[in-house]
């Protein structure tokens, strides 16, 4: 597991009965070096923006997880990333604006703490690494490296270019982090080479309208072709998928002349599944 964001977690759960997966969630994050302070546990902990502030040293690394409307509003107003535990007490309140509410722990994981943590602090989730790879979520920086990356023939020869106003292609990437991401927990990711620490690519999934399934699709930089890393990233992004999400809906378009494409695709174990029309383009089909 990535290095957590989140170093703070101030829990004030007041239903009568101690949810179930909770004392394993903060030992959890305990163990990866975060401050947990359980106010219900702790009565003579006053919560107040004094005690808080004197007790944590960045309000910034903080999340705050409660099931109490009334501090509910007070943290977020105070100090903004707030979760709900939403169970059969509290449904009557209005916890709407809150951007997470969860109902239950037992599967509950301190990644999960930390990704609720990063969404609020515009953090990219760390989302897998390879033996030679790590992905992650895109960030408005990465922007000038994939211009370069596609600036290679061989990478715009099969896949639509970047916008040729940067930005452009700035606005979108923004608006990508903002909906896309959170509505969906993945998409395109962007892939860096772990010796060089340099990004090489991107990889991941979409949706495209009037077909059933996630897409996956991939660019790997001119200088980085021919050494496995599509595989190995693709490798390991479709496991990811599966586990994540359950599903084995997955399905992969490219153009019948795009051979390393086609060899990727049968190593991953896909079928081909005829062709399609996509916009003028004849492209092949293959499915997991």
């Amino acid at each position: 597991m990535a290095k957590l964001k989140v170093k703070n977690v101030i829990i004030r759960i007041c239903h009568k009965e101690n949810p179930q997966g909770l004392d394993t969630l903060k030992k959890q994050l305990e163990a990866e070096g975060v401050i947990v302070i359980d106010s219900w546990q702790k009565q003579n902990f006053a919560f107040n923006h004094v005690a808080i502030e004197r007790t944590l040293y960045l309000l910034e690394e903080t999340l705050f997880l409660t099931d109490d409307f009334t501090f509910c509003r007070e943290a977020r107003e105070n100090w903004g990333f707030v979760t709900v535990y939403l169970h059969e007490n509290n449904r009557q309140w209005d916890f709407s604006d809150i951007g997470y509410v969860i109902e239950g722990f037992e599967e509950f994981t301190a990644t999960d703490i930390d990704r609720i943590f990063r969404r609020y602090a515009k953090i990219p989730w760390s989302i897998l690494e390879t033996e030679r790879l790590k992905v992650r979520e895109i960030t408005v920086k990465d922007v000038d490296a994939l211009y370069e990356i596609y600036k290679g023939a061989s990478v715009t020869k099969y896949t639509n270019s970047l916008y040729e106003n940067k930005e452009d292609e700035i606005a979108y990437t923004k608006n990508y982090i903002e909906k896309v991401y959170p509505f969906f927990g993945f998409g395109m990711w962007i892939v860096i080479e772990k010796e060089s620490g340099k990004i090489i690519g991107r990889a991941g999934f979409n949706f495209r309208e009037g077909y059933d399934g996630m897409e996956l699709g991939y660019v790997i930089g001119e200088h980085y072709q021919h050494k496995g890393y599509a595989t190995e990233v693709c490798t390991a992004i479709v496991q990811y998928v599966i586990e994540e999400f359950q599903t084995t809906a997955i399905r992969a378009l490219t153009d019948q002349r795009n051979e390393a494409s086609v060899r990727v695709c049968e190593k991953l174990g896909m079928h081909h599944a005829g062709n399609v029309e996509i916009e003028g383009k004849v492209l092949e089909q293959y499915l997991l």
